[in-house]
């Protein structure tokens, strides 16, 4: 059976994701680790909830970015694709973190900021030092 190239950037998007996460899970078992009982109650989050959002989002955030990149042309639009892509991980933390909030405007809010912030973010560096040359 062949396989067609948006199948390969699909696949080769979620095996980045899963890396990722995984890299990113590890990175919280150590933060976590470090934290006094008290912080870790405080954080009302334990490890099994960030790693499922994790995990869940770098399925769907790397299969996004993995479809998505023949589109991206310029930084703005891999930022944009970035907020998009890890918005769902960051709405289950908030939701995880703040169980008692409201959805709206508290966990979308907090989810919003932190995906364009890191999501934008991550997706503009990424583009800039790794994509297209001129």
């Amino acid at each position: 059976m062949m396989t067609t190239s948006w199948q390969k950037r699909l696949r080769a998007g979620i095996v980045v994701g899963i890396v990722a996460a995984t890299l990113f899970t590890i990175i919280a078992a150590v933060a976590l680790h470090f934290r006094s009982p008290t912080a870790r109650n405080a954080l009302h989050v334990t490890l099994k909830e960030v790693s499922l959002a994790y995990f869940v989002g770098a399925v769907f955030g790397g299969a996004l970015v993995g479809i998505c990149v023949p589109w991206v042309r310029n930084s703005f639009v891999a930022a944009l694709l970035g907020v998009v892509a890890s918005f769902p991980s960051f709405v289950m933390i908030s939701a995880f973190m703040q169980p008692d909030a409201p959805w709206m405007p508290t966990k979308f809010v907090v989810a919003l900021i932190a995906s364009i912030v890191l999501g934008g973010g991550i997706g503009g560096l990424v583009y800039n030092d790794w994509g297209p040359r001129s």
